[in-house]
């Protein structure tokens, strides 16, 4: 498994758990787990989801038959090679691990099924005060907005600092 993809669930649970206890965010369940969920990485033709998360095991597989995870670490340390410019420049990386504000991926989908305690079937809108703002929002944006904030505190520049 690429390192990169632990290192990622790691960092983004250290925030969750951070702005959780902060009260800088409401309505997510980081707390739930002290640690990050454990990634791992799968390669199965007959499954058909790039990942998915299982609430009993607390763990993300990914799926290399579906993900573009081969050459991940390659990829990742090219980008920092050339100082962290945009993801665009590399549609498959920024499709696992997006890195821009606003920007869903794999990653993050999967976390938020963590931290929000369900499974694969689990979409239904989620319940978020971010920054005193409180909101009700489809899956995929709470997934964003959560994401999104830990952005803008800093977020990526630990990410490349820790890889």
């Amino acid at each position: 498994m690429p390192p990169l993809l632990q290192q990622f669930a790691d960092l983004f649970w250290k925030y969750g758990l951070a702005a959780e206890r902060s009260g800088a965010i409401r309505g997510t369940h980081f707390s739930r787990h002290r640690l990050a969920p454990r990634v791992l990485l799968i390669r199965d033709e007959t499954r058909p989801e790039s990942a998915s998360y299982t609430p009993l095991s607390h763990s993300i597989s990914v799926n290399a038959a579906h993900a573009a995870v081969d050459g991940l670490q390659a990829r990742w340390n090219a980008l920092k090679a050339r100082g962290g410019s945009s993801m665009r420049d590399d549609p498959a990386l920024s499709s696992i691990v997006g890195l821009e504000k606003h920007s869903s991926c794999l990653m993050v989908h999967e976390l938020t099924h963590a931290w929000s305690s369900t499974d694969h079937s689990g979409h239904s809108d989620i319940s978020l005060t971010i920054s005193g703002d409180s909101q009700t929002l489809p899956y995929e944006y709470a997934a964003v907005a959560v994401h999104s904030y830990f952005v803008q505190t800093g977020f990526l520049a630990d990410l490349f600092a820790q890889t």
